[in-house]
């Protein structure tokens, strides 16, 4: 199966409907958090089962962030009111949304090279 989706100038109400209907004739959305990597065609398959880790992530993010709030909750007891993350690419997202969920400010510097 091969799925190809767009968004063309002007948009063809029709036919995302038809495509949308499609995915959720072929289960599309369940599928991918089943982990079924056949989704993505032979060639891709082996990739894609390793690549479907994100779709647990509801049971996890509810420890992780009980555990940030904590570990929040020490730090500002000690007195610490300033933090440094350090990372790459889309690494720099939870933290920022993060911030901005708690109505905190969030100072970034970004480098935009490997070359130290």
């Amino acid at each position: 199966m091969t799925i190809q989706l767009s968004i063309p100038s002007v948009l063809d109400e029709q036919k995302l409907s038809r495509d949308l209907a499609l995915l959720v004739q072929d289960r599309v959305a369940s599928r991918i958090f089943r982990k079924d990597a056949t989704l993505w065609g032979e060639t891709a398959e082996k990739e894609a089962a390793i690549r479907l880790g994100w779709t647990d992530f509801a049971q996890p993010a509810e420890t992780v962030v009980s555990e940030a709030e904590q570990f929040r909750a020490e730090l500002l007891a000690r007195g610490v009111d300033r933090v440094v993350l350090c990372g790459m690419g889309d690494q720099a997202l939870p933290p920022r949304l993060s911030a901005a969920g708690q109505g905190l400010r969030l100072k970034q510097l970004i480098r935009r090279t490997l070359q130290p």
